[in-house]
């Protein structure tokens, strides 16, 4: 008898496999994606411990309510210095190396547990390498490079910051009196990387020149970065970086070289705030889509590139939707997402409230395919075999702008 159930038990399973098989293959809907939250994510923010007007404290009490992150990143060193045959300079200021990681991270704690419902994320804007060109006093007396900066999250402790190749620290293994291209930052980055955290490439869009009495201080612009270098988390598209993000821009070609197999991650787009002073009514936001409120759930939404970039706070834009679907079998992606195909690809977007005026680019694989009047995207399209991705820019004149992080589709050929 116990045999007999057993087989019938069987023979059920194995008849509602059937059944279920045949519900996917008449194109009965798969099982519903997760729901995630929108946090509205302050990334970037100064303080007293370096170059900022505000304590960790006064940061908080200002962002609670209007956003639901903040990342604070202070300065891991405002120190140079110059120690050559009979001269030699040195200029310091606040920093994380003068104040010391433990206060500072103690700091953030408190202020985070003044302000439950703020989820407050540790981080720093690290500076590993700076040259020197020239000789002290000659016309092309120049300190090169200070203001290439990679913003640091998902540290939480001393311990996890201690060590990381900086120049300033001691701790980088390249002459700072010679131009040791990228190798120093690719070094900064691998370190972060292999310790868990995430990395963003700062205003890299960005050209800094300064001339003072005895030096010139000058950094290009070094979009040129975010294809040069490897295991990075992504790179902010604020003010002068917008650039990178364009179509066809430095941030495509990355994107390709991930497409191609030629490395190993994406990069994704955020914005940040560069928070120093005063008030932000303004601030740019990066809207993380997380499965919980928390510091664990930004970061993982951060890390897969579940995130849109918004550039005013105001919420004047929104992106309600974005996803891509395979007719086939109704199977869907969205932001940071791979989706399987064997060609076919239902591209949907939604931007909430009205755009009046607007329009939204849908990108594939660097080009515009399309331009949407108004506040949606619905657009059927075929692929080649490999893997390709679209993603959004979204425009409202004079209100705002979107840019999306990619969704991937992975095409193989049919089978005859």
């Amino acid at each position: 008898m116990r045999r007999r159930s057993l087989w019938l038990l069987g023979a059920a399973l194995a008849a509602g496999a059937l059944l279920y098989a045949g519900y996917r293959q008449a194109g009965s809907a798969p099982p519903a994606p997760v729901r995630y939250q929108p946090l509205r994510a302050l990334l970037h923010v100064h303080t007293t411990y370096s170059d900022g007007d505000l304590t960790p404290a006064q940061v908080a009490a200002q962002a609670a309510g209007r956003f639901d992150v903040v990342l604070f990143a202070d300065h891991s060193d405002l120190e140079w210095e110059y120690h050559l045959a009979v001269f030699s300079a040195r200029a310091s200021r606040p920093s994380l190396k003068t104040a010391g990681m433990e206060t500072y991270l103690a700091d953030l704690r408190g202020a985070a547990a003044a302000h439950p419902d703020l989820v407050v994320l540790p981080g720093m804007e690290a500076s590993p390498y700076y040259y020197w060109r020239g000789i002290p006093f000659s016309p092309d007396f120049a300190l090169c490079n200070a203001h290439k900066h990679i913003v640091v999250a998902g540290l939480e402790r001393p311990s996890d910051f201690a060590g990381l190749p900086l120049l300033a620290y001691g701790t980088c293994r390249y002459s700072a009196y010679q131009d040791a291209g990228l190798a120093p930052y690719q070094d900064f980055l691998d370190a972060v990387d292999s310790r868990g955290g995430l990395t963003f490439w700062a205003h890299a869009g960005a050209r800094f020149s300064e001339d003072t009495d005895q030096v010139k201080v000058v950094t290009p612009a070094h979009g040129e970065d975010l294809v040069r270098t490897r295991r990075y988390t992504g790179f902010s598209a604020n003010d002068e970086s917008r650039g990178l993000a364009l179509a066809g821009g430095p941030w495509d070609q990355a994107l390709q070289q991930y497409c191609r197999g030629e490395r190993d991650r994406p990069a994704w787009v955020v914005i940040d705030s560069d928070f120093h002073s005063g008030r932000f009514p303004w601030s740019p936001v990066t809207v993380l889509l997380a499965a919980e409120r928390s510091p664990q759930g930004a970061l993982e939404a951060m890390r897969q590139g579940r995130m849109y970039t918004c550039s005013v706070s105001t919420y004047v834009l929104e992106l309600g939707s974005f996803s891509v679907t395979n007719p086939a079998t109704g199977e869907q992606a969205r932001m940071g997402e791979t989706l399987r195909s064997v060609g076919p690809a239902w591209v949907e977007a939604k931007v909430a409230g009205a755009l009046s005026g607007g329009f939204i680019r849908l990108i594939r694989d660097g080009e515009v395919l399309r331009t949407f009047p108004g506040n949606e995207v619905s657009y059927r399209d075929r692929l080649r075999p490999g893997t390709h991705y679209y993603r959004l820019q979204v425009i409202k004149p004079a209100r705002g702008e979107i840019f999306s992080n990619p969704i991937f589709v992975r095409v193989t050929a049919a089978k005859r």
